[in-house]
């Protein structure tokens, strides 16, 4: 051996002449730095051939590995060390089937189909704590009757997984629940369970930090959005349901794209944008308050209640501090009509009193006597007339006779009849 650096060529650079390199069972070595030029093919049986070196550099602008065999082509498949790539983008052109855990620390783009592995079909029905769905990430449930979730084992971190209800009964996925190992649990969006009705696809992720799953996409359907939504057909939360806002903002009614009804942020108020209307299609409409019931007595002009051809009934004391005016007739079936104005007169124009009796008169005191003025049914107009003095009509025993006692009437009439 020459201890001289030298090139060595092996083989010639004119022809097409083969080169062949045996060796036995100790194989060839090629110590220190090896270039190989020209367009080569390297053949081994059915060993390995092992580079033993810290870096292998490709240098040219478009170097392959290929392999013309229908075998498999294995990177690492005896170690199984991991493979890292540098910043640059790793081009895929065919598929990529991994069966184990692989790491990205840069992104991925991925041009052509992306497809998760379907996992094996989960069937037990009931109550599942801590179920074990296998490796995968897409599962189908095909259980022969209802099954509840409290929680899934296998998490890691970011691990995604799909499950489809592909049974004919509901499947259910319970939050938080403590029937499960802590780490196993699931945190659903609404705190409350989520139902997965048939041919309906529920998303998970792993979130270490908590240490549990969170669902990540909730199904699209009523069953599954019933514990936290509103639904056109209504609800059945199990308790007191909540519409509103929980910041120091108005709640509106909207219908036909604009504002009806506006409940005030500060205060109970209900107010209508513009001209409002409260109904009923059929039964009564009771308005009714702790203490007083106020209507219209902020910004009212007029007040209007009940409405032509109807009674309008007042069931307690009805108290007026303007003028009441009743234009069609005011009628008192029972009890008394009580006119007591703390000031001013009581004025009574243009109104018939009928009946026999009329008028009837308690006196100072309240009690069961009274003085009534009684009318015989008159056979045609009569006018009765107080003069303008002051008189005392005394009671019936005074008068005598034709003629009035002195102290009945004090007038130049003296003499009553023929």
């Amino acid at each position: 051996a020459d201890a001289v650096a030298k090139t060595v060529t092996v083989g010639n650079t004119t022809g097409a002449t083969t080169v062949n390199l045996n060796s036995g069972s100790g194989g060839i070595n090629l110590g220190g730095n090896t270039t190989v030029t020209g367009s080569n093919t390297f053949t081994t049986g059915s060993g390995l051939t092992t580079i033993n070196s810290t870096a292998i550099n490709l240098s040219g602008n478009s170097t392959v590995i290929d392999m013309a065999g229908t075998g498999v082509l294995g990177l690492n498949t005896t170690t199984n060390r991991a493979i890292t790539t540098g910043s640059g983008l790793l081009t895929i052109g065919g598929g990529l089937t991994v069966s184990g855990a692989t790491t990205n620390n840069g992104g991925l783009s991925v041009l052509g189909n992306y497809s998760t592995p379907k996992g094996t079909d989960y069937t037990t029905t009931g109550s599942q704590n801590n179920v074990n769905l296998g490796t995968g990430a897409y599962f189908l449930y095909t259980g022969s009757g209802t099954a509840t979730f409290t929680g899934i084992a296998g998490g890691t971190d970011g691990r995604q997984i799909r499950i489809t209800n592909s049974s004919a009964s509901d499947l259910t996925i319970t939050n938080q629940d403590s029937n499960s190992t802590a780490a196993n649990r699931v945190i659903t969006p609404s705190g409350t369970s989520v139902t997965i009705a048939q041919n309906v696809t529920v998303g998970l992720q792993y979130d270490a930090g908590a240490s549990r799953w969170r669902v990540v996409t909730i199904p699209a359907s009523a069953s599954a959005i019933a514990g936290f939504g509103f639904l056109q057909s209504g609800n059945a939360f199990g308790t007191t349901a909540s519409l509103g806002t929980t910041d120091a903002n108005a709640l509106n009614f909207i219908t036909g794209g604009a504002t009806r009804f506006t409940v005030a942020a500060g205060s109970n108020t209900l107010t209508g944008n513009g001209a409002s209307t409260i109904t009923t299609g059929s039964g009564a409409l009771t308005l009714d308050a702790a203490a007083a019931l106020n209507l219209g007595t902020t910004n009212a002009t007029s007040l209007s209640v009940g409405r032509t051809g109807i009674t309008t009934t007042n069931n307690g004391s009805f108290t007026s501090t303007q003028t009441l005016t009743a234009s069609n007739g005011l009628t008192l079936t029972t009890g008394a009509l009580n006119l007591s104005p703390t000031s001013g007169t009581v004025g009574l124009s243009n109104v018939t009193l009928s009946g026999a009796s009329p008028l009837v008169f308690d006196g100072a005191t309240t009690d069961a006597n009274k003085t009534t003025f009684a009318f015989t049914d008159p056979t045609g107009s009569r006018t009765i007339t107080f003069p303008d003095a002051s008189i005392t009509v005394n009671a019936a025993g005074n008068i005598s006779g034709t003629t009035l006692a002195s102290n009945v009437i004090t007038s130049s009439l003296t003499t009553v009849g023929a």
